[in-house]
């Protein structure tokens, strides 16, 4: 059963990369801008279809490998090989996308794809200054509610019990206890602040973000990043105002119900808060998303993006744009700025760190 399942895992992890060979918005294949007058060309559709055959046989290639790794083994050996398998397929299927790339570049030079087409810029830093100042009146009220809480605390410290629960589950039960202290009492309070502080910045920081533009369209899409940096920030907000009601009740809940009493459906009531808030800010942003597209789709055709600035057409290396993080091609998501010294740091973090214990795992094994 193993066998079958991972072996589906690595077919379909291969599969995935068929997405690639479509088109981005209305002209970018394989990272590459197309004008209109060239996306039939008989070049690029090859170039397509090869990118398409070499990505099939790379993922049967790989889910045959891994059958017969998990048929013969069956053992952890065959699990961490297994592992190994999907990275070493995720690098062949960079290197595809790479020969994708490098052919369409050198096609598009050569037949001089761009010749009378004006290029545009396609980012707007005017949009950095805007910032929604009402989020910041809001975390400040949180951090005022805390104080009064802490007071609250401080003079009511003697009528707390010396053993005071410390943790619940859903069902409200406790399941950890501590003994009566300043840390112990007021840990609650700390977490708070801190959580406070970090999505605050988290907020502040949406507003340094350059914003892609679509210059065919500028005003839908200047609404469009404005109303997502604002969906955005209001998110975290609502976000962090119900995790600090949380640490301030768990913070008086000794003065008022004493050793480890919790109110029933506490904790369900703020999961389900919490989900339904988070529902609703991606309800939100795909109803934003849409209605840009439907927009942006009337006369999405200036040639405004530039393919110089990516390396293998995956990775962004731009040292003019001062960002780590900047939007995707696509717009969905966020791509590291390979071209500053911290995007280097967060990748090595996601992409090598993790494969540090596999090769200590296969080294022992």
């Amino acid at each position: 059963m193993e066998a079958v399942i991972t072996t589906i895992i690595v077919l379909c992890t291969g599969l995935l990369f068929l997405l690639n060979a479509r088109y981005i918005r209305r002209n970018i294949l394989f990272s590459v801008y197309v004008p209109d007058d060239n996306r039939t060309d008989n070049n690029v559709l090859n170039i397509a279809r090869t990118y398409k055959r070499n990505v099939l046989i790379m993922s049967i290639l790989f889910a045959v490998i891994n059958l017969i790794i998990m048929t013969i083994l069956q053992s952890e050996l065959a699990f961490i090989l297994f592992t190994l398998l999907l990275f070493l397929l995720i690098i062949a299927m960079i290197w595809i996308y790479r020969s994708a790339f490098n052919q369409m570049r050198v096609l598009k030079e050569k037949e001089d794809w761009m010749a009378n087409i004006k290029m545009y810029k396609a980012v707007d830093t005017s949009l950095m200054d805007e910032e929604n100042s009402t989020t910041s009146y809001f975390y400040l009220i949180q951090i005022l509610m805390l104080i009064a809480a802490v007071i609250f605390v401080a003079i009511n410290y003697h009528t707390i019990p010396d053993t005071i629960a410390t943790h619940w589950g859903l069902n409200g039960v406790p399941d950890d206890w501590s003994d009566k202290s300043i840390i112990t009492v007021f840990f609650p309070a700390g977490m708070a602040l801190f959580m406070i502080f970090v999505l605050w910045g988290s907020s502040k920081g949406l507003s340094f973000y350059q914003v892609n533009v679509n210059p065919a369209n500028k005003e839908a899409s200047k609404k469009y990043a404005a109303n997502t940096k604002r969906n955005n920030e209001m998110l975290l907000h609502v976000i962090s105002f119900i995790m600090t009601i949380l640490f301030i009740f768990i913070l008086v809940r000794p003065v008022l119900f004493g050793k480890e009493y919790m109110p029933p459906y506490i904790m369900e009531s703020i999961i389900f808060i919490s989900i339904v808030v988070v529902v609703f800010g991606i309800v939100q942003q795909i109803s934003n998303d849409k209605k840009y597209r439907a927009s942006a789709a009337l006369n999405d055709k200036a040639p405004y993006h530039n393919e110089k600035n990516y390396i293998w057409g995956l990775f962004y290396y731009n040292k003019e744009d001062e960002n780590v993080w900047v939007p995707k091609v696509s717009e969905f998501g966020m791509t590291l700025n390979m071209a500053r010294p911290a995007a280097w740091f967060i990748a090595f973090m996601i992409i090598v760190f993790p494969i540090i214990p596999i090769v200590i795992m296969i080294i022992m094994t």
